[in-house]
């Protein structure tokens, strides 16, 4: 039976994967609440159609919005007796003969309008253009909106943009931080051409370092940013490996071949002073995690804070530098964006020792370079061979995003599958991402929420068993005549290395939940209050067993042995 612990884990993995697709349903800007369509019943006489209007919604079920300017040009009297009947052949009847129109922009809610304006802005095409920064590069994420208005939309990656308005000869208004604001008069031409310029030239001296700013001539070059498009391409274990020689001063070495291994970064001079705890804090959107709880395919952007100036904000915990994540992020260009990468690699030994064959040991014999009590057995083996495969790796990751300059979204996910080099050796990973986003009163409130959860199993490799393999005899059999381990169990620390794997088994899951909300709401001009709040819990178990043809049972006398362990930490952050 499964013990408790297991349960519990699987319970819980459950319910966040629940949870997680609960908000993605109940969020995304696509979802509307449905309402069925409630039919109307009147008897009126020699009214106008304000009246009818008002009697329609006297009845609780639909709300009308016009101008009294454009309802006046349809006061005509007029009659209406229908039973049970759809609200738009209503509309159809009360408004035909007449300079009025409708557009309907909910299930309940409807626009009364000129027709002649509805015929104009029908002709008006959007307009389109390309926003550029003082050296001609495209500018993303500028804010482009109709003056006046509440139609806008953000410039595309490249800078481009498109905008529905709803004037023929509109004023566009161009902003974003860090440079003067533009405004742009539309007329004729449709597709306008924008370069703006940097507000302050002392803005280029100042670096983001976390929750706090410092100036660029105070860093010392100790704060680097690797962008997406500057990352290490190809098969990577994890998000270390997309900087690996990106950085000066930063080493990232993967230390094994051991799927499950972690990737080492040493910052800030611990190469050659090595201390108890070289691992640099790893920050992912603000929130404490490590390099292997986020997708590397997720990643926008990777900063690396090494000047303990730069570092001190987060007190001792960066003392061997900083790594600030930032993944990816909705576009809210008004576009839908379905986009997927992945890859199949391999792997192998670079620099294999150069240890005796079967045939050197003989030879070595022969000419007495060895002592008897290494005799020959007979057989010819590489025991390195034998622990080790080609593995072949695969890595799939999907991305959804949309929306628009008010409400947009991501969903993403990944998976990744890593047998090992050496046998029995494995770690899959299944992770998914969602970032929220919606903004209120003209962008003076914002709202966030970012969730992560994932799910790995995995199987290490014991050094040992490597160990083993150097120093076993070339001679020697894999198995005795009768089907059983070859051992020579008398000998010190000598083991069959491949017994030793093919008479163990073990597997460890892990579940990772990440939850993250943020409020930013900007009054005026030079004051921003913001909230974070962040919950994130880890939760492992893990099993191993040994059977009684293991050399723990021959030589040790266990017969057989077999453990189980589970853990759970949880991190609760509130930031004002």
């Amino acid at each position: 039976m499964p013990c408790p612990a297991a349960r519990f884990t699987l319970k819980y993995f459950l319910m966040t994967k629940l949870a997680i697709v609960l908000i993605v349903c109940f969020t995304l800007p696509a979802a509307a609440s449905s309402y069925g369509q409630e039919n109307i019943s009147l008897r009126l006489d020699n009214v106008t159609i304000k009246d009818v209007l008002k009697a329609i919604e006297d009845q609780g079920s639909y709300r009308f919005v016009y101008k009294t300017s454009v309802l006046s040009r349809g006061q005509r009297r007029t009659s209406v007796a229908v039973d049970r009947t759809p609200l738009t052949e209503v509309l159809a009847l009360l408004l035909k003969n007449s300079a009025l129109t409708y557009r309907k922009i909910n299930e309940r809610l409807y626009v009364i309008m000129d027709s002649v304006t509805v015929h104009r802005e029908a002709e008006a095409p959007p307009v389109t253009g390309k926003v550029t920064d003082g050296s001609g590069n495209g500018l993303s994420g500028v804010t482009i909106q109709e003056k006046g208005t509440g139609n806008a939309t953000t410039s595309r990656e490249d800078g481009t943009f498109t905008l529905t308005t709803a004037k023929e000869d509109p004023t566009l208004e161009f902003s974003l931080i860090g440079y003067a604001p533009q405004e742009v008069r539309v007329a004729g031409n449709r597709t306008v051409s924008v370069s703006m310029q940097l507000q302050n030239k002392e803005l280029q001296q100042i670096v983001v370092i976390g929750y706090g700013t410092q100036r660029k001539g105070d860093l010392t070059g100790a704060v680097a940013t690797v962008k997406a498009e500057n990352f290490v391409k190809g098969s990577v274990t994890d998000a270390g490996q997309l900087i690996q020689g990106k950085v000066a001063g930063l080493t990232v070495i993967s230390p094994s071949g051991d799927p499950t291994g972690n990737t080492q970064i040493l910052l800030r001079g611990q190469t050659t002073l090595m201390g108890a705890n070289q691992n640099p804090l790893v920050l992912i959107d603000g929130i404490p995690g490590d390099l292997r709880t986020v997708a590397p395919q997720d990643i926008e952007s990777m900063d690396v804070l090494k000047d303990g100036s730069a570092a001190a904000i987060y007190g001792t915990r960066g003392t061997n530098g900083v790594i600030l994540i930032t993944t990816r992020r909705a576009s809210g260009n008004n576009r839908s964006d379905v986009e997927y990468n992945g890859y199949v690699s391999t792997q192998a030994i670079a620099r294999k020792l150069n240890l005796s064959t079967a045939a050197d040991f003989r030879a070595q014999i022969k000419a007495g370079l060895r002592k008897t009590e290494m005799a020959d057995n007979g057989a010819s083996t590489d025991w390195v061979k034998a622990i080790t495969r080609t593995p072949v790796i695969q890595s799939h990751n999907l991305t959804f995003r949309g929306g628009n300059s008010t409400t947009n979204y991501l969903i993403n996910g990944n998976y990744n599958n890593s047998p090992g080099m050496f046998l029995k050796s494995f770690n899959q990973v299944f992770s998914g991402h969602a970032d929220f986003n919606h903004s209120m009163f003209n962008n003076k409130l914002r709202i966030n929420l970012n969730l992560f959860s994932s799910s790995r199993k995995w199987n290490g490799f014991n050094g040992n068993i490597y160990r083993q393999a150097t120093l076993q005899n070339p001679t020697s059999p894999l198995k005795n005549s009768d089907g059983t381990w070859f051992q020579e169990l008398t000998k010190f620390d000598y083991e069959n290395p491949v017994s030793d794997l093919m008479e163990s088994d073990g597997q460890n899951n892990e579940s990772n939940a990440r939850y993250k909300g943020a409020v930013i709401f900007t009054p005026i001009s030079g004051l921003k209050l913001s909230g974070i709040v962040s919950y994130g819990k880890r939760m492992i178990d893990s099993g191993y067993m040994e059977t009684k043809q293991h050399v723990s049972t021959l030589r040790d006398g266990k017969n057989g042995y077999a453990k189980v362990a589970s853990g759970e930490s949880i991190d609760r952050l509130i930031e004002l």
